[in-house]
């Protein structure tokens, strides 16, 4: 089973492909759709931890996927942590996250880990050449520089993150 830091492994996609969503409920449907194809190919379930809570009005944007999101209602982190604990056989977990608070405990009680910069490669794979843009974004990518279109995406990313999760 992966256990998947959800916003570590977003923030690991936008930095990665120039062309992943910018809006912030677009980028996080279509990570955990390629995560749930991921899934579906290897024959292992995924549940994705993200912060927070799924905003007014739920995050109608994940129903229907083949991956499980877990709103935490605050650190998603302390709940991966939790989640890897509590599990009854911790050598058949693959933690995905390059933060070194989920990563190191995770490890140490005998899960498997494997960075989200490893994880955001291999799903952009998975979604062919490119990961299709999201609303706006290419009109956002043809009128700002390669090289200032991504941190730019980012911040905006950041601050969306930032306000659902309060």
């Amino acid at each position: 089973m992966y256990l998947v830091d959800g916003y570590n492994l977003l923030y690991a996609l936008q930095q990665q492909a120039s062309d992943f969503p910018a809006e912030f409920r677009a980028a996080r449907r279509r990570m955990v759709e390629l995560l749930a194809e991921m899934g579906r190919r290897e024959g292992t379930p995924v549940v994705i931890y993200f912060d927070g809570t799924p905003g007014v009005g739920g995050a109608p944007e994940l129903t229907g996927l083949d991956a499980r999101a877990v709103f935490t209602g605050g650190d998603a982190d302390k709940a991966l942590r939790d989640a890897v604990g509590d599990a009854p056989d911790v050598s058949k977990l693959i933690v995905v996250s390059s933060d070194r608070e989920v990563a190191r405990p995770s490890k140490d009680a005998g899960a498997r880990i494997r960075s989200s910069k490893d994880i955001a490669l291999r799903l952009l794979k998975l979604g062919g050449a490119g990961v299709p843009a999201g609303p706006g974004r290419g009109a956002f990518a043809a009128t700002v520089s390669q090289e200032k279109a991504i941190p730019h995406a980012l911040g905006k990313m950041e601050n969306d993150m930032l306000a659902e999760v309060g």
